[in-house]
């Protein structure tokens, strides 16, 4: 889609969209030299506030989020449809890459964490923008109920994904990416960015009170959130650094087991499960 379809006056201002591809790029500023700060995936809507030239600042549905997208990455929605998908939980898949067919019978990937908009279980697909999708196969879901458990087996899908700022799938992500798609997953929304997830849920006191799926984060030398990661059994984490991976954790930090170093300085646990 052309960007110039969107205008600021009339009744063709389009408000709404979806990402209809693997994932999107979202920037910091309107330029393709921008870093990227965060990714919309598939089935994922958005608001749009703002245009300037072929970029559009928008807002993910999600979580508030807010950046740049290009203008040609751009799928419109028509309020009835956007409200249709947005006031009531669609499917997420938690299959580690799902395979959708279009009708033209090309395919695509679509990583855990996406969204299954409008999902119809007699077609085992959906339509939207009168283009259908269909799964190879019936999607995997998170638990309505999460658990420890599930969300944990859900954690370990992720192992050696590599680092990448602003990522949320399993073809990149970054450490508060990757928890945010884990609890997702499972219907548990957390924030972006670690600095904002240190606030959710509970406060846990003492690191001999953390229990696995409780989410850990650490800080600079002023004490500033900088990373995050999911406590595992046994006095291990999850955690995306260099890659997703596990290391063991104590009431000092994470000790990176190859570096034989403490990476990370523990500032605080919250638990929302």
């Amino acid at each position: 889609m052309n960007a110039k379809f969107i205008s600021k006056t009339g009744p063709a201002v389009m408000k709404h969209g979806i990402c209809l591809q693997s994932f999107i790029p979202v920037r910091f500023s309107q330029t393709d030299k921008s870093e990227m700060t965060n990714q919309l995936l598939f089935g994922e809507t958005y608001t749009i506030i703002e245009k300037e030239s072929k970029w559009l600042k928008i807002r993910c549905s999600y979580d508030n989020y807010t950046g740049w997208i290009d203008g040609p990455d751009v799928h419109p929605l028509t309020e009835d449809t956007f409200n249709k998908i947005t006031r009531k939980p669609q499917l997420i898949t938690d299959r580690e890459v799902m395979e959708l067919t279009l009708e033209n019978k090309s395919r695509m990937l679509i990583s855990p964490g996406s969204d299954l908009p409008l999902y119809d279980p007699s077609l085992n697909g959906f339509t939207i923008n009168k283009k259908t999708y269909l799964l190879g196969k019936k999607p995997e879901t998170g638990a309505e109920t999460p658990s420890v458990e599930s969300v944990l087996h859900t954690a370990r899908k992720f192992i050696n994904v590599p680092y990448l700022w602003g990522g949320r799938s399993v073809f990149g992500t970054d450490c508060s990416g990757f928890t945010q798609i884990v609890f997702k997953i499972h219907h548990v929304k957390i924030p972006r960015d670690a600095s904002q997830q240190a606030f959710s849920g509970k406060y846990i006191n003492r690191f001999e009170d953390a229990w696995p799926g409780d989410l850990a984060f650490f800080g600079n030398e002023e004490g500033n959130i900088i990373h995050v990661g999911i406590i595992m059994e046994n006095n291990i984490i999850i955690h995306a650094s260099g890659h997703v991976r596990t290391d063991h954790i104590d009431s000092t930090g994470i000790f990176n087991t190859e570096k034989q170093n403490y990476s990370h300085h523990l500032e605080c646990i919250r638990r929302v499960l």
